[in-house]
């Protein structure tokens, strides 16, 4: 019964902790010409593109048995099309896997839930619980507890695996072909306070031409100037 107390509660969050990890986004109205506009919508679908090859990528490492994800390196970062920049294609990376791991949060509550309603013995379920909540339904060896190296056992794991195809069937993974935002950091959406009338903010962003970049310039409004420090602009399709 312990085991399955500490299960459960690896598997909260506090309200502070919550609204630590989320971002509101704010559309600001831009006064650009229509060319700069349109160098930065023609990014879009080619962002889109991007979605799908990483995210091809990274499923295929989850089902291989990966338990986090991250940048892509060696060959597989080299061997990355070329109608993105390598800084472009960390954004698209970073965006892809947001998106996974949302889906994979989403996932160890139904799967959660799957394991609540099984016959089964109860320490069975408790180690079913704790590979859940390391998110391991498709390793073929998982180590639950790194001290005493204990190891799941391969009948929890089968069951796991068919557990998240359960849940996979209902819940697929989501479709970044039909994305309409694209989610840049910093080193290509670069954010500057205006020191004009001009515009409030400039925004340097990346284009598909390499070194030319566009500033667009934004304005603001009074309820995004009184928003906490820690809210974020974001670069939205244009």
């Amino acid at each position: 019964m312990s085991a399955l107390r500490e299960a459960c509660k690896l598997s909260t969050m506090t309200r502070a902790e919550v609204e630590r990890s989320m971002m509101r986004t704010y559309q600001l109205p831009a006064t650009a010409n229509s060319s700069k506009l349109a160098a930065v919508a023609d990014v879009l679908p080619w962002w889109q593109r991007g979605l799908v090859h990483i995210q091809h990528l990274q499923v295929r490492r989850l089902r291989a048995g990966e338990l986090t994800l991250g940048w892509l390196g060696g060959p597989v970062a080299k061997g990355l099309p070329s109608y993105l920049s390598a800084r472009q294609w960390k954004s698209v990376v970073n965006q892809a896997n947001a998106a996974l791991e949302g889906w994979r949060a989403a996932a160890v509550v139904g799967v959660r839930d799957l394991i609540r309603g099984l016959d089964i013995d109860g320490d069975l379920r408790v180690v079913l619980y704790r590979i859940n909540l390391r998110q391991g339904w498709w390793c073929e060896r998982l180590i639950l507890d790194a001290k005493s190296g204990v190891e799941a056992e391969p009948e929890a794991l089968r069951l796991c695996r068919e557990l998240i195809g359960r849940w996979l069937w209902t819940h697929p993974f989501p479709n970044l072909s039909r994305v309409r935002t694209m989610a840049m950091d910093g080193p290509i959406a670069t954010v500057e306070v205006a020191t004009s009338a001009h515009a409030d903010y400039w925004v340097r962003v990346s284009t598909l031409a390499p070194g030319c970049p566009v500033r667009i310039p934004l304005h603001g409004y009074d309820y995004f100037a009184t928003a906490p420090d820690w809210f974020a602009i974001s670069a939205k399709s244009l």
